[in-house]
Parts: structure tokens; sequence; C-alpha cells
């Protein structure tokens, strides 16, 4: 995925800190946490900074962005005080820098699901709101039976899977803001099971339980709209008192299927705990 072209002990001062910034200017470049910058150069003034950190550059197609380095880099200068570390230069492409992103962590403070997707979106080439885009990795993550997956491995799998991606946004996101009924992990499970059942019947129901427009009391995205609307949502959860991210899920796709059959419903199809999620008809 990348080519190591350069691995070289260095001594970071702060001019070499400020010229290497330069190359801090990929498009989806998490923003400088003041936080963790004051902590890094905390440490250096009082002399506990290991020389374990590495400033990370790669090179694609001619054009050098940084992947690593940008809290070191800022605490050298602030505080002044030259620190010892790696420098790493990498050729790669697009989907390789994605890759390499991801590769880097912190303890104090972690890289996100959503920092890591606003790379491979770009490296994919759409426009998926990176907070819907997390929503639809741990959704196809729970599909494929893959839920222990970490994070970067999860948005590995929105590739494989980039049109039922694009389905679940072109839904989600159509409208802004995007509805909020909608934007829930065991939401957009069913949407992607339905897509792969019937694509051309999946955008029909998913506009209806959106947009709740021209439905009748009966039909079952109506049922299911309101039912939705009446959860409490809170982050990725379902916090309802007695409702569980199965009962989301199960409730959607009975829904679905009554809707496939034709068939009007009079009242929310009944969650038994017991039984397993239907399948998708």
């Amino acid at each position: 995925m990348w080519n190591v072209i350069e691995e070289t002990k260095t001594r970071f001062s702060p001019a070499l800190a400020q010229k290497l910034l330069l190359y801090n200017n990929h498009p989806d470049q998490r923003t400088l946490k003041t936080p963790k910058l004051n902590r890094y150069a905390n440490k250096m003034r009082e002399g506990l900074w290991l020389p374990t950190a590495n400033v990370s550059l790669a090179m694609i197609n001619g054009t050098t962005f940084m992947a690593n380095g940008q809290h070191f880099l800022n605490s050298i200068i602030q505080t002044g005080i030259t620190q010892n570390g790696t420098l790493i230069r990498v050729t790669t492409d697009n989907e390789g820098f994605s890759k390499l992103y991801r590769q880097f962590d912190s303890r104090d403070q972690a890289r996100t699901m959503e920092d890591y997707v606003r790379i491979e979106i770009n490296a994919l080439d759409v426009e998926w709101k990176p907070r819907t885009a997390s929503l639809i990795a741990r959704a196809l993550a729970f599909i494929t039976d893959q839920i222990k997956l970490t994070e970067s491995d999860q948005v590995d799998l929105l590739r494989p899977h980039s049109k039922e991606a694009a389905f679940v946004s072109y839904i989600v996101d159509k409208i802004s803001p995007s509805p909020k009924h909608m934007t829930k992990k065991p939401i957009i499970i069913p949407m992607i099971l339905t897509w792969q059942k019937c694509q051309k019947d999946a955008i029909e129901f998913w506009q209806q339980v959106r947009d709740g427009e021209n439905l009748s009391s009966q039909m079952p995205s109506y049922r299911l709209r309101e039912w939705l609307r009446t959860l409490v949502l809170r982050g990725n959860a379902i916090t309802k008192a007695t409702t569980t991210e199965k009962e989301v899920i199960v409730r959607c796709i009975l829904c679905w299927n009554a809707f496939r059959k034709n068939r009007k419903i009079k009242t929310l199809p009944r969650y038994v705990i017991d039984r397993p999620i239907p399948k998708a008809i």
C-alpha cells in the first residue's frame, strides 16, 4: 500500500518543525487539539518527553501530506525545545494514505472513527458525511458478523460496500439537517439489508419513512416512522426504557416485509424478545 523511502532518526528543532508543518495541508486532516498540544508541551518543558514520536509524510501523485506529527511539531514550536524522534517518508496513493493515517493513535487523544472516515471518504472520492459513514461502517460490521473488528478495520468495510453506503447516504443526508429518527446504527442496519433485497423498493420505503409524505395510517412506513420518532436517541444508541437495538432492527424489517407484501397494518408489528431477527424479503 505504500513504499517507505526514508526512516531517519532526527533532531526536530523549532525551525525544522515549522518547515515540516507546511506539509500539514491534507484537506481532511483533523484540527489541532489545544488540550493535547498543551499536554505535549508541558511534558517537554518538564523533560519528560520520550524520543518515541515520529513525523510521517506521504507523497501522493507528487504532493506531500502529513499523516502524523502535527501535535508533536507544534509543541516543539510552542516550547522552543528541540526533541528527538523519527522522520518517515513514504510514497502511496489515496487509499494507502487512508490506511497509513489509521496506523497512528495516542492514548491521551485517540483518533476517532470519524477522523478515520474523513480520510477514507477522500480516498473513495465520495461526498458522504463522516458521521453517517461511521454509522454505516458499524452497521456493516454487524451485518457481516464482524462486530469485534477494530474501528480502523470497520472503516475498511466501506470500500467493498460502497454501493450500500451510497444508498444510505442518499436516504439519510438528502435533506438537511439529517432527520434524527434515521441516523442511528440499528436503523441503518435494516436499511442496508432491505436495499440488498430490492434496491427500487428500498428507496421508496425509506424515503417514506424519512419524509412521511402522502402516507395513510395503515401503511407500514407510516407506522414505523411514527414509532421511530417517539424513541429517545442519544449518540449511537436507542435509549427508551425497554427498547433495544435488536427491537429496532426487528420492527424495521417486519414493517419492510409488510410493505413488500403490499399489506396494510393497523398497529406496529409485535416484537418477541426471544425470536431471532427475521429475514428481509
